[in-house]
């Protein structure tokens, strides 16, 4: 009888040991979908992933990171809630969140989410850098900056830091400081589309304007299914007066990306109004 019990409790062993494995696998398969900007692939692996595992909160953070990429915050904070209710103790839960608490502008909820974050794991440093913007937005810049450098000490290789503080000195024209954070996450992500046209863009207010499509042109080369990529491409051109290949190049990014139309129209209509005009 003791060997029966040992059998199936053996065979019990091997089938959530079998059971987990699978969900990892495709776990995994979220996280590679994400890293290719396949946010619907992503979701239908995390949902298939919670439907293996629902007593994991990371399931529901990863599904509701998804879902802010498809824009579809309100899910997105549902799934946030339920992670929370699963795991009270799981940080990543809270900054997550407080993200999206940022966004519906409910500032005093962003905040104390994020500090509930830390408080669980002072090393995360996306609650801190979200922290940083946070208290940017409300001008209180020493302090957000405060924060990015904590987060940075926390974790000298979250490369989303390095570009998140690089973009804040980028818009108060402080362009060496934010040269020095590209190029130390270029340090950490050497093949990064992103660090090719951040800097290119850094270039671009530098009017180093030959030095920024280099690094446009081999943001393109790393990454030609990024449609900003394409994008920051064709503004540049523009202003370089190559208007026929910078249409091109807006044309591709919205094909790839069509919410990118309205948030760049006036540039292509500039750029093809002085490409007709050029024709004459």
């Amino acid at each position: 009888m003791k060997k029966i019990i040992f059998i199936f409790v053996f065979l019990i062993f091997c089938f959530f040991n079998a059971f987990s494995q699978e969900a990892e696998e495709i776990y995994d398969k979220g996280y590679e979908a994400m890293v290719k900007k396949d946010w619907k692939t992503a979701a239908n692996y995390y949902e298939e992933y919670i439907r293996l595992k629902p007593e994991s909160p990371r399931g529901y953070v990863s599904l509701g990171a998804a879902m802010l990429e498809l824009k579809q915050n309100e899910t997105a904070f549902k799934l946030f809630n339920k992670a929370i209710e699963v795991d009270p103790t799981f940080a990543k839960a809270y900054s997550s969140r407080g993200a999206v608490y940022l966004i519906f502008g409910e500032k005093e909820k962003a905040e104390a989410d994020l500090m509930k974050s830390i408080m669980l794991d002072s090393t995360d440093a996306s609650a801190w850098s979200t922290l940083a913007v946070l208290y940017i937005v409300n001008k209180d810049e020493e302090k957000g900056l405060e924060c990015y450098n904590t987060a940075l000490r926390q974790n000298p290789k979250a490369i989303d830091v390095y570009w998140n503080r690089g973009a804040y000195y980028l818009t108060r024209d402080k362009y060496d400081l934010a040269l020095l954070d590209v190029e130390k996450a270029m340090e950490i992500l050497p093949n990064s589309a992103k660090n090719y046209y951040f800097r290119g863009t850094i270039y671009k207010y530098q009017n180093r304007l030959e030095d920024a499509l280099k690094d446009f042109n081999k943001a393109v080369e790393l990454d030609p299914d990024d449609a900003e990529c394409f994008l920051r491409r064709g503004i540049l051109l523009s202003k370089m007066g190559e208007y026929s290949k910078a249409l091109e190049d807006f044309e591709k990014s919205y094909k790839m990306n069509p919410d990118l139309k309205d948030q760049t129209i006036d540039y292509y209509k500039e750029t093809l109004e002085k490409w007709e005009k050029s024709k004459k």
